[in-house]
């Protein structure tokens, strides 16, 4: 997989991967904006209520912070797909299409679309679980502790 410094030319990287700037956080809040107006279009067209599914979302939540703490802390590599914004599009991604395949199991098995996106989402975040034992929990701790 390609990293972050082979994969993008000079002028990008210098534009988008410099760090939280002005133009950065633009960028980021159009990509959100937008997820979100498609994510209200979805819900409604599905007529489902998205406080439903608000615990069964929990895990992919887990998923993409896990995920990016992993990348900082070298567990995983620094690709364009495991950094901001990438890793949140993808995350968002793989949340969306979970629901909508629930949402097909729940109209054609009657298996309750809730348990099975929550499930989901724990699958796929079991590995991080796992390699949280490469992480620096003395780091954790003073963190918490800070709040």
């Amino acid at each position: 997989m390609p990293t972050v410094d082979t994969f993008l030319p000079d002028i990008i990287q210098s534009t988008f991967f410099s760090g939280y700037t002005v133009f950065n956080t633009i960028v980021y809040t159009l990509i959100l904006v937008a997820f979100i107006l498609a994510i209200i279009r979805m819900f409604k067209k599905l007529e489902f209520d998205p406080l439903s599914i608000f615990y069964s979302i929990i895990p992919f939540i887990f998923l993409g912070s896990s995920t990016r703490a992993l990348v900082d802390n070298g567990v995983y590599p620094k690709t364009v797909f495991l950094i901001t914004p990438g890793l949140y599009i993808l995350v968002g991604l793989v949340t969306i299409l979970s629901f909508l395949f629930c949402i097909y199991l729940f109209t054609k098995k009657g298996i309750d679309y809730r348990y099975s996106l929550f499930f989901i989402g724990l699958i796929l975040s079991l590995p991080n679980l796992v390699l949280f034992s490469n992480v620096n929990f003395t780091a954790i701790i003073y963190v918490i502790l800070t709040w």
